[in-house]
This record gives structure tokens, C-alpha cells and sequence, in this order.
């Protein structure tokens, strides 16, 4: 289900709906939080803590900031609860938006908090559940989560998130001047696509993996196609949508930014580089270069037999 949200400080406009909601007098109050529950299947109790709030959906003004674990338990008890952590920040609005299914793995939730920043610069930050999913922000090159964008300019902004077999977002919302929005996002899992035969699932999960999930150039699937040395992915016993991978970095460090994934089975142009450790390999991956693990990666010889 795509849903967007507009989050502002003083004022919060829903753009599925219609409704306009006040977040009054917000910086006066300077222990004073509010909390925005948005749920569109019926009613349903919220706690904060051990306190009941109400029923969503629901805005609260007058909430002490702080660490809460928030319970959602829909009216429909055949819909599944939501619990987790919260951080209410002092003269903001926390935005929760619940989508219950049967259960935990078919519900999805997306949470919108703010954290003042000390430089007074604007960022934005994604976390997602699963990892490693899709993100387009406003509409520009798909990266992949966790993700932290700095120096972004107040004013309205967008952004989807995506992963094979899960149910896609679509948000829009304004980032405020001297804050970080932190974005956390629980995908649903997509239950027809479980329910679709195993071979048409695969067959897609396939065909999206090798366009946008390990960005694979056309080459990379086999060797003939790669010029000089070249490594070939080995079997890491690691899956991301199905599919067994290879995480790459933009460093030779198990600690730096992952960049993208390395398909088990393809081969990959070698740039002839290797960290001071021999641990490490430096290749081609689609438009960008990344280093991955020498432990699950061959270096093959231009005319060495396969």
C-alpha cells in the first residue's frame, strides 16, 4: 500500500486525506512533545508507555518528551499489535503511521521522529526493516538503506522504499531547518507474491535483482563479455530477496558503507587492487567500484579455463 505523509513542526497536512492538524505553541513548551498516530483500518487503543492515549487514529499535544515503548493494539483482534521504541523530542511531533495485517511479518510501519542538531545544519536518515532496501530520494539514483543524507535543504521532500516480495512506500514530508528527520520503516511482506507459484516468484525476484537490487551490468553475468582479469563471486551462504550475494563496500573495511551486492556465480571485472591485508578486492560493480571480501571471490586470468 503506497501512503504519503507531509510531517511540519507547526502543522501536519495527510496527503491521502484531507484533514489539516495544529501543533500548537510547539518551542514554549520546552519538555512538551505531541505524538501523531496515523491508522487507516478502523480504530484502535494506543499506549504510551503504560498510559492508554486513546484511540487511533490520534493527536496528542501535550505528551513529556522522552524513550517510550508505544502500543498499538487494533480494535479487530484479528490484526496484529504493534510495540516499539520511541524517542519524543522536546517541541516536535513524532509521526507514527500503522498498516496492521494477520500478523508482524504481513504489517508495516513507518515512524517519522526529529532530533535537533547542534550544527543547525537539516539531514535526513533512513533505517529499514528488512536491511538493504531500495531508497529513491526525491526521485534520484536508488541507494540502499541504512542511509543518512546530510546537508539537505529545508522544504518538501520525497521518497519510495522497495524490496522483492515486500509491500512498497511512497512518502512525501518537510525537513525543518536545523533538525534530523529520522525515517524508520518496517516493511509488510507482500502475501500474494508468497501465495504465486515458487517458479514465477523466482523468475521475478530474479529479473529484479539483476536490474536495480545487485546492479549488474549486462556483462557481469558471464565472462566472455569482461576484458583482462576478472573475479568470480563464491558461495557466501548469504541471501538478500531470495537470492545468494556478496555484500560490497566502498572500503576495504567489514566496517564501511555497503554499496551494493555481487551475485554469486558472476564474474566481475578485477581493477588489480588488493587492500595491504590481501583481504580485500577491488572491482567493477555496475558504474561504481567496490571492494568485497577475498574470502568468497576468485581472481581469474584472461585466458585461465573457468
Amino acid at each position: 500500500m503506497l501512503k504519503k505523509v507531509l510531517l511540519v513542526l507547526a502543522s501536519l497536512l495527510l496527503l491521502g486525506g484531507s484533514l489539516v492538524f495544529i501543533f500548537l505553541d510547539p518551542l514554549k513548551k520546552n519538555s512538551r512533545a505531541g505524538l501523531q498516530i496515523e491508522y487507516p483500518n478502523g480504530s484502535a487503543s494506543v499506549f504510551l508507555g503504560e498510559n492508554y492515549l486513546g484511540k487511533a487514529p490520534l493527536l496528542e499535544e501535550k505528551l513529556q518528551s522522552g524513550e517510550y515503548i508505544l502500543k498499538i493494539t487494533p480494535d479487530d483482534n484479528k490484526l496484529s499489535n504493534l510495540n516499539l521504541p520511541i524517542y519524543l523530542e522536546k517541541g516536535t511531533l513524532t509521526i507514527v503511521v500503522y498498516n496492521p495485517g494477520e500478523n508482524p511479518r504481513n504489517s508495516s510501519s513507518t515512524v517519522f521522529e526529529l532530533r535537533k542538531k547542534t550544527d543547525k545544519s537539516s539531514s535526513v536518515s533512513f533505517e529499514t526493516y528488512p536491511e538493504n532496501a531500495f531508497i529513491s530520494f526525491d526521485d534520484k539514483e536508488v541507494t540502499f538503506s541504512p542511509l543518512t543524507i546530510d546537508s539537505v535543504s529545508p522544504g518538501e521532500h520525497h521518497f519510495s522504499v522497495s524490496l522483492p516480495s515486500y509491500e512498497a512506500q511512497d512518502h512525501s514530508f518537510l525537513v525543518l531547518d536545523g533538525y534530523e528527520t529520522k525515517i524508520t520503516i518496517n516493511l509488510a511482506k507482500n502475501i500474494k507474491i508468497e501465495e504465486a507459484s515458487p517458479k514465477k516468484v523466482n523468475e521475478a525476484t530474479a529479473s529484479v535483482i539483476q536490474a536495480k537490487f545487485n546492479k549488474v551490468s549486462p556483462e557481469a553475468s558471464g565472462s566472455s563479455g569482461i576484458l583482462g582479469k576478472k573475479v568470480q563471486i563464491l558461495k557466501t551462504d548469504f541471501f538478500e530477496a531470495e537470492q545468494e550475494v556478496l555484500k560490497a563496500r566502498e572500503a576495504s573495511d567489514s566496517a564501511a558503507k555497503e554499496v551494493g551486492f555481487a551475485k554469486v556465480g558472476f564474474f566481475y571485472p578485477y581493477l588489480g587492487e588488493k587492500s595491504a591485508d590481501g583481504k580485500w578486492l577491488k572491482i567493477q560493480l555496475d558504474k561504481i567500484t567496490a571492494w568485497i571480501s577475498s574470502d568468497f571471490a576468485k581472481i581469474i586470468e584472461e585466458n585461465e579455463p573457468k
